[in-house]
């Protein structure tokens, strides 16, 4: 079962660089693209690129010198996979926290969006969580108790937090859409009713290209989660319960599971947001 997580993380691995190596090119290379959305969605992408680049490669070394009995190498290998794996696990935690954030305040601050949600804010903010992600990451070999404790406060903070945002937006969405449905029976006697059509229909093309920006973010949570549920009850079972060998197994297999978020993602990037999966075309030419 080693020796199968360890081969299965190289396909994996070049899926992610070269997935998310694309991402970021069409963003880059896309002026439009420079928003503040696109930039939490381009930080959750480079951790992604470095998933592939630095933690698979480093898994397969580490399995491979375990399997060879080199237990020096081993342990020095296992030390940097386990530092660089929490702290990219912990920065695309809180991106994608940012990212349900993000849409949440599009939603509630309507016009004033553009001033509050600046770009120089959203740096800021994704400078914070690599921080973040980085500090978690080196608590660990500081103190292992305080590492568990923060890390179970980001999980149990966030977690709630995405969920309370993505109610409120979809309860909203729904409202918006009920009084759109009603608007126009009202204005069928007013003088100006075709000017009230044209804004009618403004509105509702804004409110269908924002639920689909939302929706788009669900998907990548929703994959986000099913990817990070089994590793985390195995994590839970192996504090309660004593390891032995069908349980290792379990953690091997829900790591790469793990692993494999990252591979996945542009996947969902380029079939959910229109925007971004234009600019990947106009990048391959073989797709235009």
């Amino acid at each position: 079962m080693f020796i199968a997580t360890s081969v299965l993380n190289i396909p994996f691995g070049l899926m992610a660089i070269a997935g998310n190596a694309l991402i970021l090119c069409a963003i880059f290379r896309n002026i439009s693209l420079h928003q503040p959305s696109y930039m939490l969605l381009c930080s959750l992408v480079l951790s992604d690129f470095c998933v592939g680049f630095l933690v698979q490669p480093m898994y397969g070394l580490w399995k491979v010198f375990e399997i060879r009995r080199n237990f020096q190498v081993y342990c020095h290998l296992g030390t940097i996979f386990s530092a660089l794996s929490i702290a990219l696990s912990g920065v695309s935690f809180l991106n994608i926290l940012l990212v349900t954030l993000d849409r949440f305040l599009a939603l509630f601050l309507h016009l004033r969006y553009n001033s509050m949600v600046t770009m120089h804010r959203t740096r800021l903010a994704i400078f914070v969580i690599w921080v973040v992600g980085a500090t978690n990451s080196a608590i660990q070999f500081i103190d292992r108790k305080f590492y568990f404790m923060s890390s179970c406060a980001i999980i149990f903070l966030s977690i709630p937090i995405t969920l309370v945002c993505y109610y409120q937006i979809f309860r909203v969405i729904k409202r918006l859409k009920n009084q759109v449905s009603v608007a126009p029976q009202k204005n069928t006697m007013e003088n100006n009713n075709n000017n009230n059509n044209n804004n009618n229909n403004n509105n509702n093309n804004t409110m269908a290209h924002y639920k689909k920006s939302v929706v788009s973010v669900f998907y990548i949570y929703g994959l986000f989660f099913l990817c990070y549920l089994p590793y985390t009850c195995t994590m839970v079972y192996m504090l309660v319960y004593t390891r032995g060998v069908r349980t290792d197994m379990t953690y091997h297999v829900s790591g790469t599971i793990v692993l494999l978020n990252s591979s996945l993602n542009p996947i969902i990037y380029c079939w959910k947001i229109r925007e971004l999966r234009q600019a990947v075309k106009r990048i391959i030419p073989v797709f235009n």
